[in-house]
């Protein structure tokens, strides 16, 4: 299978980010490198990295790109940070964290000013995210603090509904809060969360807690789902979808990524009800990770290791074998568009499945990048 998966990803690359580009097919390779041992996949993980490396050798040392793709932790520049030091540590090589450090200063003052995203995926909780993740690998304090200006900004950018409820505009001619992991009120939730504990600042925990509180409010119990709220009218109870980017999987996993960081006593019901949502959903028209069936199990899986139950680290197990050998029987994983040769990326491509399978295999050894652990 993994044969099949590396011969697949290097045609169509789209772009330098995390979400689709070159940092998301290095991270994959690494990972394979780390677990096989194989000297051939660190050193293809090692050139796939090549174009991320180059952006400060820019003659603006990086400028542009950085002006083009945003801060954000899926797409942005916070992703391309995240991607280096998670590489760095499954390939050991210490080096990479000061390149890390380097490309961190493209999340700049001007950059965090320009963020009208907020989110994880493209704003300035996903740069939130990275940084951490880099302050935890380097004990750089100007990092811990680029995060906090990141930090700040989220609480300039909150505003207030008609009910009172507060959260962040981020997805450009909806104007409504959303729900969810990628660009609602649970990622950001758990990007302040993390911020909080590395910083004790209290203003980071009130706006989580704020983001919190408004997807408790909206939350509906027949469906044991929260809504969509991207489009208008919503749909309907049943409708709701049940994704790692909008819905009860991505919610869960956000919930289980902020256990321990304040006294929450509501986020263990709310895992268990998005376990329950998750597990009965019917099998997604697509494979990959980010609004497909793979993102469920890497729910599944982390919520096996982090609450010790091993049921539903064979249940993940099993739905994955089972997808692999449709897959298999098919001639391919399915997708929005296209087949495996045409989606290599990490989200919604190939190499997203094949890190979760390695997970799957060893979840002792690589993070939930999901979580952006």
């Amino acid at each position: 299978m993994c044969r099949w998966i590396t011969s697949t990803v290097w045609s169509h690359v789209s772009g330098l980010d995390l979400y689709s580009g070159a940092a998301g097919i290095a991270l994959f390779l690494a990972a394979l490198g780390g677990i096989t041992e194989e000297r051939r996949w660190r050193d293809l993980a090692m050139a796939a990295l090549g174009p991320v490396r180059a952006i400060r050798a820019a003659a603006d040392g990086g400028a542009r790109t950085a002006r083009q793709m945003g801060i954000g932790g899926a797409t942005g520049t916070g992703s391309l940070v995240y991607g280096i030091v998670r590489i760095a540590g499954l390939l050991d090589e210490p080096a990479l964290i000061e390149e890390a450090q380097r490309l961190s200063l493209l999340i700049d003052e001007t950059s965090i000013a320009a963020d009208q995203r907020y989110d994880v995926t493209d704003g300035a909780a996903g740069a939130i995210l990275g940084l951490l993740a880099l302050y935890r690998a380097s004990r750089d304090m100007a990092v811990l603090q680029r995060a906090a200006d990141c930090g700040r900004h989220l609480l300039q950018g909150q505003v207030e509904d008609d009910l009172g409820n507060r959260g962040w505009h981020t997805v450009p001619g909806v104007k409504r809060i959303l729900t969810g992991f990628s660009h609602g009120a649970a990622g950001i939730a758990l990007a302040l969360l993390r911020l909080y504990r590395a910083t004790g600042d209290v203003g980071f925990r009130n706006a989580a807690q704020d983001a919190l509180g408004y997807e408790r409010r909206v939350f509906i119990p027949e469906a044991g789902n929260w809504p969509d709220l991207r489009f208008s009218p919503a749909p309907a109870a049943a409708g709701q979808p049940c994704q790692w980017c909008h819905g009860a999987t991505g919610i869960g996993l956000a919930r289980l990524g902020g256990l321990g960081l304040i006294d929450d006593p509501v986020a263990a019901a709310e895992i268990d009800t998005a376990l329950v949502t998750t597990c009965d959903a019917p099998l997604s028209p697509y494979d990959h990770v980010c609004c497909g069936n793979f993102g469920r199990l890497d729910f599944l899986l982390t919520a096996g290791q982090r609450l010790d139950r091993s049921d539903l680290v064979a249940t993940a197990r099993k739905r994955a074998a089972e997808l692999t050998a449709q897959a298999a029987g098919s001639g391919g994983l399915r997708w929005l568009h296209g087949d495996d040769s045409i989606n290599p990326g990490f989200f919604q491509g190939i190499s997203g499945i094949g890190y979760e399978m390695l997970r799957l295999a060893a979840p002792e050894m690589l993070p939930c990048i999901l979580l952006l652990d």
